[in-house]
């Protein structure tokens, strides 16, 4: 039986491809990572106080 976990993982873009990495290690122990991380796919503006303050990540995170 797979166990599934919520992961959050601070990362840069350019170390997607370890994400993904980290999710074909597990795979074979069963257990499957659902990943709410940002990615370049889904860029934030994490530039922007407005956006950091309104807590956008926040879910993700504690969803993790």
């Amino acid at each position: 039986m797979s166990e599934t976990h919520n992961v959050f993982v601070a990362h840069r873009h350019e170390d997607d491809a370890k994400i993904e990495a980290l999710k074909n290690l597990l795979k074979p122990k069963g257990v499957e990572i659902r990943s709410s991380s940002i990615t370049s796919d889904k860029p934030n503006d994490a530039h922007n106080d407005d956006y950091i303050k309104q807590g956008i990540l926040r879910p993700a995170i504690e969803r993790a």
